[in-house]
Order: structure tokens, then sequence, then C-alpha cells
């Protein structure tokens, strides 16, 4: 950068640091050059330094995907009645468990409470709330 720097003032002209990129990049073109300034928000400056350069790299970095970090790793808090009916089609059509493994013991009509409900969706990680 230093060699580029015609001033000495710790900032080269776009031209400047169009041959800087091709010299690292060969094969940049004008147009691809263009671009990158416009991504970086350096196209309207006239001179731009190292630092102001290089702290345009630094936020353009990609972070750590949100769901990779694990203190806010989770998906929906609830679901909606049709993403869990969906779901539970799922996972009888992958043969997860059989429907009649999910009623409590002794209610082999078909017929559950809503808490009973409730639970066997909280087990089986689909929260739904009160309204759905």
């Amino acid at each position: 950068f230093r060699t580029f720097d015609a001033t000495g003032h710790g900032t080269v002209s776009k031209e400047a640091l169009f041959r800087i990129v091709v010299n690292l990049f060969p094969h940049t073109s004008h147009g691809i050059f263009r671009k990158l300034l416009e991504k970086l928000g350096l196209d309207t400056k006239t001179a731009i330094s190292f630092d102001e350069f290089y702290a345009q790299f630094r936020k353009q970095e990609p972070a750590q995907p949100k769901w990779l970090d694990p203190v806010s790793r989770h998906g929906p808090r609830f679901l909606t009645a049709f993403q869990v009916h969906q779901q539970l089609k799922e996972k009888a059509r992958q043969k997860f468990m059989t429907m009649g493994e999910m009623f409590p013991s002794g209610k082999l009509d078909g017929r559950i409470m809503k808490i009973e409900l409730r639970s066997i969706l909280n087990q089986l990680s689909l929260p739904v709330e009160d309204s759905e």
C-alpha cells in the first residue's frame, strides 16, 4: 500500500488502488473493481487510506451464522397448528412412532384432553400456543 502512496499521506487514489488489486489478482477488470468499491462503500472516495480499506473488509467478514450461536440457537418459539400437522404427518410417514404410542395408556378410543395433547406435542418438541 505504501509503495503506491505517491504523496506519503497514507492514502492512495482509486487508480493506485486498482493497480494494487491487479497486482494481487491479475485478472481483475475495471468493472469488477468498480463493483468492489461499491460493495465496500468506497466508490465515492477520491483517496483511500489503508485503515479505511482494511476496515471495510473487516465489516464485510462473514460472522458466525446465527444458528451456530448457542445462545440464540432456537427455531420459532411456537409453531402454528398447520406446522405441527405437517411435522406430525412427516413423523408418521417415517414411522417415527405408531400413533397408538402417542396416546396415554388406557386411552384407546382416540380422544385426549387438551393438556394431554400439549404434553405429547412438547415431548415431540412441537410447542404450540393455546390459541392454536
